[in-house]
């Protein structure tokens, strides 16, 4: 398969590592080949929201929140925001899910939401669509993850949710003073 030689003194080590380029290059050269074609297919635009969202996420208030809701009612929508969502970084399960949840909702928001919303008269995480997008969302990314791992890691971002906003308003506090 290769088309050249040359000298390496640990020979089975280098040729493993021409293996490994050579199989990056041919999944590269797929990766781009399906990317053009789906630029073409104007039907298809993964890593975009959808143009007919008229919202800013992440959501900060019930107003959009309601709006968010009702959009991903339609399951076309929810698809097409799954497929954005799912493009979102994480190097595993758990950082994607805490990725596509920063990217729904504010901190601050987040505060008033609980994933059962029985305790402190919270709202429901579990009863929302975006809970449904979420769960999509990280399925399409990682293939082997169950819906209730999900949630476990739902529910630890949203317990977390007033440490990170205390943090965020320190940061800025910090940073006001610093300028």
């Amino acid at each position: 398969m290769r088309k050249f030689k040359f000298y390496c003194p640990i020979t089975g080590f280098c040729d493993q590592v021409l293996d490994y380029l050579i199989t990056i290059r041919t999944q590269n050269r797929q990766i781009l080949k399906l990317l053009t074609t789906n630029t073409h297919n104007n039907s298809i635009k993964a890593f975009e929201l959808p143009d007919d969202l008229e919202l800013t996420l992440p959501v900060s208030n019930l107003t959009d929140l309601r709006r968010l809701e009702e959009y991903l009612s339609n399951n076309t929508n929810l698809s097409a925001v799954a497929s954005y969502l799912s493009g979102l970084g994480g190097r595993d399960p758990t950082t994607k899910t805490n990725a596509v949840l920063r990217k729904l909702m504010t901190n601050e928001f987040a505060m008033k939401f609980s994933f059962l919303g029985i305790r402190q008269k919270k709202g429901a995480f579990v009863e929302l669509n975006a809970r449904k997008v979420l769960i999509r969302a990280i399925q399409l990314a990682c293939k082997e993850i169950t819906e209730s791992n999900i949630d476990k890691f739902t529910k630890d971002w949203l317990k977390h949710a007033p440490k990170r906003f205390e943090s965020e308003i320190k940061r800025k506090h910090a940073q006001k003073h610093q300028d």
